[in-house]
């Protein structure tokens, strides 16, 4: 009710608005949304069309094809068995043969030749009698009772298509034949063959080239399989079997098989496609080669012109109802303009100067109404005393009464609010055009029905009468809410304000309730707070440091995580400067370096440092910290988004692997010179084992050459200790195939040594298993390589010792 005088206290022009800019929306939007439905129908009608057509086209082709490749096969056939026939008979004409021997050696070779898997050639005479056949049984015997047989006799020559079943099969097969008349014999040589056994004579390529061209939508195509689910075309996945594809759902593959022909609806993903989506086929069936020929494209690309079309159609709504408010806007105020200018000079005549005059405008309703005016007071001047006066009160208020009741009719029948009168009973006395739209009922079937058996569910009952007992005990405005049970079934919960209306004996009459359909922003608000306590989880959970700043670097939200690495609750830091909070505490430097990155950060810049911070443990930490900023269309910055992660870890990380990396290094190059040192121990051991054979030597020189040798060898114990150091791996005895072992290391060898050098090998195929060290294997050979490469050598032989 309250609502209901704001609106009848508008003015004139903003109830124009209200009217107009309501019936304009109601208008183009029911306009819109019915042509948005045609235009959809039509869509899904042409894509069907265009699917359908082409599985009809693709099965016509692979028909069409499949009867032109039979045909021709078996005409080549029947033709040269024909030129035989007539080779043949022509040596009997020459005299080289009998009559008898000419035919029984036609007879051998058409009955030796079999067509396809099963096929085979026959003849037969213009009667119909089989002449030549496979089958002893059949030969003689007269056919004539057969239309294809019929046909033979009457055609002679040309290609023929029909279906037979064979003794102890279920069906009849389609079959086809090529037949050539041979006029000396009277017969009808015919190569005849199922049709389904001629698969590979099919053009293949040409088939899949026009197949492959036929495109739906974005991405939709044309696949062909046949009934066992091997994949004949498909621009993914040619060759493959549909049974072994990691296909969580086959239903409708199994559907297509058993239907032959139709629609299906389903879900797929191509190679390389990131999710699955719906798609929609026309699917046909091939019964000559058993296959299935297939039509498919995705919805959500066969549907786009609709989402557009639904684009254009809001578009369109939201320009019209705008246009609508601005020529509203416009005519309501070249009509209000000159009211008021009226009103000015009616306020002039009730101060009593009835001398005063409109100037008329145009001769519309206003510019008539001016005109009475203008009249009025002249016919008001010719009145005196008080009851002419009276008699224009009198006139007045009835004028504003009839207005008001126009009005009044008017707001409830365009007004949005949900305006209903019912009776102390709960017959429903008036319902509005916004209640009837609530409620999928008329006001012809609701007005008169009783409001509790009609539109209020049984639970609501007793506390709807309760409300309406105390409303007519009380007198007073009341709020309240309360579901309606709509015409469809589903039920809309309402908020209302009521009053009651009285008579003269202060009896209730009627009770008035205003209400709104809070239906969905009930949902809308059970939705938002849904939203709010996951983001709020989301934020407080993430392994990030996470704050949100204002411009000035105040903190307006801190994350879980930031606060329980230092250790301390969130209220005590908001409306706090970020650099003065316990976080940096313990360095200046830092305080001071975050505080011109708030600055420079409100200026558009990101900025990003590492910091160290003193965790809740105590521990310093070192932190990866960002400041970005989150500007609005002026380019100023609305808040600042400061990021940070603990990567201390990281870093200790970063400092071991340096370290790892240097010893590397010094293994290197320890290896290197091990390497060359030992060439240098090798030289000093055998020139003194040399000597010592030498019988010239004294003892004492003996003695010495003894010591040196001893040296040597200690010395390339260190040497081979720092190879297997340089290596990184303990030495370890395992069982080793030399010649293995001897071939891989040939290959590093090749690579070391100058590419004018080549590497020939002679390996015993007999060696044994020993036990050995790899790696100090693999030096000996890269020791003893490199020693013969710098020698000039390049054998290398070894045998069992």
């Amino acid at each position: 009710m309250q609502l209901y005088r704001k609106t009848a206290d508008l003015s004139l022009r903003n109830k124009l608005l209200l009217v107009y800019l309501s019936l304009s929306t109601i208008l183009f939007t029911s306009g819109g949304l019915g042509a948005l439905v045609l235009v959809k129908k039509a869509i899904e009608i042409n894509i069907e069309s265009d699917l359908s057509n082409a599985t009809r086209s693709i099965v016509n082709l692979v028909k069409t094809a499949t009867k032109a490749s039979i045909a021709n096969y078996l005409r080549a056939v029947a033709e040269r068995n024909l030129e035989i026939t007539r080779l043949i008979h022509g040596q009997y004409l020459d005299g080289q043969l009998t009559e008898a021997q000419a035919r029984s050696r036609i007879r051998t070779i058409l009955l030796g030749q079999t067509i396809g898997s099963t096929g085979y050639i026959y003849c037969i005479d213009s009667k119909g009698v089989a002449v030549v056949h496979p089958n002893p049984g059949v030969q003689g015997n007269k056919f004539i009772q057969h239309e294809f047989i019929r046909q033979q006799t009457r055609l002679k020559t040309g290609y023929l298509e029909y279906d037979w079943q064979n003794p102890g099969e279920t069906a009849p097969r389609p079959k086809a034949l090529y037949m050539a008349y041979f006029e000396p014999y009277d017969w009808i040589i015919s190569v005849s063959t199922y049709r389904n056994e001629f698969r590979q004579i099919l053009p293949m390529e040409e088939i899949r080239t026009n197949v492959k061209e036929l495109k739906f939508g974005y991405s939709g195509y044309v696949f062909v399989v046949d009934r066992q689910g091997d994949i004949i075309i498909h621009p993914e996945l040619e060759g493959k079997n549909f049974y072994q594809l990691p296909v969580e759902d086959i239903e409708f593959f199994k559907k297509m098989v058993s239907q032959k022909s139709g629609q299906v609806t389903y879900r797929w993903k191509n190679p390389g496609d990131q999710r699955l989506r719906e798609k929609l086929a026309f699917f046909g069936h091939i019964e000559e080669l058993d296959w299935i020929v297939g039509s498919s494209g995705y919805m959500d690309e066969i549907y786009a012109p609709i989402r557009n079309a639904r684009n254009v159609t809001i578009a369109f709504i939201f320009i019209s109802v705008l246009l609508s408010a601005l020529l509203t806007l416009f005519v309501s105020d070249s009509i209000t303009r000159r009211l008021r200018h009226l009103l000015t000079i009616i306020a002039k005549g009730e101060q009593g100067d009835l001398t005063v005059r409109v100037t008329p405008g145009p001769e519309d309703e206003v510019g008539l109404l001016e005109r009475t005016f203008n009249a009025f007071l002249e016919r008001l001047q010719s009145y005196h005393g008080d009851l002419t006066a009276e008699i224009d009160k009198h006139r007045a208020t009835a004028d504003s009464l009839q207005k008001a009741n126009d009005f009044n009719e008017l707001i409830l029948s365009t007004v949005d609010a949900l305006v209903i009168v019912v009776a102390p009973d709960g017959r429903i006395v008036l319902f509005n055009r916004a209640c009837q739209k609530c409620s999928g009922y008329s006001a012809h079937e609701i007005e008169g029905q009783n409001l509790f058996a009609e539109l209020i569910p049984d639970a609501e009952k007793e506390n709807l009468r309760i409300t309406f007992d105390d409303l007519s005990r009380k007198k007073q405005g009341y709020r309240h809410s309360n579901h309606w049970i709509t015409k469809d079934g589903q039920q809309r919960l309402i908020q209302w304000s009521s009053a009651v209306t009285t008579g003269t004996d202060g009896e209730v009459e009627f009770i008035v309730g205003a209400g709104l359909d809070i239906t969905e922003q009930r949902a809308t608000e059970k939705a938002l707070k849904k939203s709010e306590a996951l983001f709020e989880a989301v934020f407080n959970q993430t392994y990030q440091f996470i704050g949100v700043l204002s411009p000035d670097g105040s903190i307006r939200s801190i994350n879980q995580t930031a606060l329980d690495f230092i250790g301390a609750s969130g209220e005590r830091f908001v409306g706090q400067k970020f650099w003065e909070t316990p976080f940096w505490q313990d360095d200046e430097a830092v305080r001071n370096k975050l505080e011109n990155a708030v600055a420079a950060a409100c200026q558009g810049q990101f900025k990003r440092m590492e910091v160290i911070n003193i965790g809740a443990d105590n521990q310093r930490r070192c932190v990866d910290f960002s400041l970005k900023p989150v500007m609005d269309d002026s380019g100023k910055a609305t808040m600042l988004i400061a990021e940070g992660r603990d990567i201390t870890d990281q870093k200790a990380m970063e400092a071991r692997l340096q370290q790892a990396q240097k010893m590397d290094a010094v293994g290197t190059l320890a290896g290197g010179i091990a390497h060359d040192f030992n060439n240098n121990l090798q030289a000093i051991s055998g020139y003194t084992q040399l000597l010592l054979m030498d019988e010239q030597c004294s003892i004492r020189q003996k003695e010495m050459l003894t010591v040196i040798k001893n040296t040597c060898s200690h010395a390339s114990e260190l040497t081979r200790q720092l190879l297997t150091f340089s290596r990184k791996i303990e030495s370890q005895l395992v069982p080793m195939d030399l010649n293995l072992e001897l071939r891989e290391a040939v290959k590093l060898l090749q690579r070391t040594l100058p590419r004018m050098i080549r590497i020939e090998t002679r390996l015993a195929p007999d060696l044994r298993i020993v036990e050995a060290d790899r790696v100090q294997f693999e030096q000996i050979v890269m020791n003893l390589g490199i020693n013969a490469g710098h020698a000039g050598r390049r054998n290398i032989n070894h045998r069992n010792g």
